[in-house]
Order: C-alpha cells, then structure tokens, then sequence
C-alpha cells in the first residue's frame, strides 16, 4: 500500500498500514498492529496488536495493547491502556483510559477513566 512518513518513524515489520496514511514525525508502530485507510499519526506510539480504523487522527499518545480504535476518531494527548476500544467518531483529549474499557462518548476535557 501507499503511505507516507514524515521524520523519525519506526514500523515493525509485521504491522500492516493502510493506503493514503501520513505517519510521523516521531511514530512507533508496534507488531502486529493494523492502520486502516487515511490514518495521521503524529508523535504517538501504537503498542503490539493495536487496531486503528480509517481516517482516524492519533497524536501525541500512547494507545495500548490489543486496543482498537473506531474509524473517523481524534486521539490527542491521551493514554489508552491495554484492550481499551473507543468507538466510532469519538474524541478523547487528554485523558487516561484504563485496560479493558470501551469508550461510548467522547472526552473533551482531561479525565481519568477507571
């Protein structure tokens, strides 16, 4: 597929990454993980396993383990811990989401969810 990658960025080989994707500067894309379609990524690490849908946004964050992560999304600021899902066209900004939640609604204000 065709993507692009601006500055320091490093993909696992395993890991899959959609076409018309712009990944970095400074990305880590971890084994296994899958990009989907249109996918920026920007100062942001996927750990192994993650799942990103189409079109989504991720920037300065860290998205955990086996974590999957709805198409249409905007991830900035956050930390998303092991298996977290956030479902389609969700915000969250500056938040902590621990393992294991979904996220219904999105997070506009800086929150820890447990």
């Amino acid at each position: 597929s065709t993507y692009e990658v601006k500055g320091d960025v490093v993909i696992h080989p395993d890991a899959v990454i959609g076409a018309g994707c712009m990944l970095g500067p400074k990305v880590v894309v971890g084994k296994g993980c899958v990009v989907g379609e249109g996918v920026r990524i920007e100062g942001s690490t996927l750990l192994e396993g993650a799942h990103v849908k189409g079109h989504t946004l991720i920037k300065d964050s860290l998205v955990g383990w086996r974590s999957v992560i709805g198409g249409w999304s905007h991830i900035i600021g956050s930390v998303l811990g092991e298996e977290v899902v956030v479902d389609e066209g969700l915000l969250v900004r500056d938040s902590t989401v621990l393992p294991h939640k979904e996220l219904f609604d999105s997070i506009r204000k800086e929150q820890i969810v447990i």
